[in-house]
């Protein structure tokens, strides 16, 4: 990763990944930060995650960051959240027998219909194969979830799901991370090819969008 592809990617898994491969310890630094921009990315697609429970956990990420609410609280929120995510799976738990029986059964119509609605009243989606419809609401609803929980994850700093999403957005990283790269990238640093790190005000929150309610 240079200064220029930094500046002109369209591809914030890259550039999440240039920055991991430079400098592996100093990623680490930056796990609060990113933190925040995880946030960001989601009220970035919230079209995408209207349940109640999903905005709620957002919510209340961010004010756990900001030491508004304990860990405890959070995490009854964010318990909700995931739910949410679950609402989409399918029981595929089941065994072969048994889950044809589920999916033939009044169970799976009533979380099909359930979906169904959600999809209908999300104007993007219109005209979007039900299939493909759910597999996108559910990849945000768990992009989301594991927003909000990133620094709890193990192993991190470079969560895969979460670092390499499709929901990601590179000017909004631009805004968070602004490092200079010094000499050709490298996979770890060196003398000749460091990294320099400087992250936005951590006061100047870009996670509340005006009208995220």
């Amino acid at each position: 990763m240079t200064n220029e592809e930094w500046a002109l990617s369209t591809s914030a898994p890259a550039m999440l990944e240039g920055l991991y491969l430079q400098d592996p310890d100093n990623f680490k630094t930056l796990v609060p930060t990113l933190h925040r921009y995880f946030l960001a990315c989601c009220w970035k697609i919230k079209h995408l995650i209207p349940q109640k429970g999903l905005r709620n956990g957002l919510v209340g990420a961010e004010n756990w960051i900001d030491g508004l609410i304990t860990y405890e609280e959070f995490h009854d929120l964010e318990w909700h959240a995931e739910a949410e995510a679950f609402a989409f799976e399918y029981r595929s738990d089941l065994e072969d027998e048994e889950y044809q029986e589920y999916l033939a059964g009044p169970d799976h119509q009533e979380t099909v219909n359930e979906i169904k609605a959600l999809i209908a009243s999300i104007k993007e989606l219109d005209g979007m194969p039900y299939e493909q419809a759910r597999q996108l609401l559910m990849d945000a609803a768990y992009f989301t979830d594991s927003a909000m929980v990133y620094p709890t994850i193990t192993p991190a700093p470079f969560d895969q799901l979460l670092c390499t999403s499709k929901f990601l957005c590179p000017d909004l990283l631009r805004q968070y991370i602004q490092p200079t790269f010094e000499g050709e990238p490298k996979a770890k640093s060196t003398k000749d090819g460091q990294t320099v790190w400087r992250c936005s005000n951590p006061d100047h929150d870009h996670s509340k969008p005006a009208g995220n309610s």
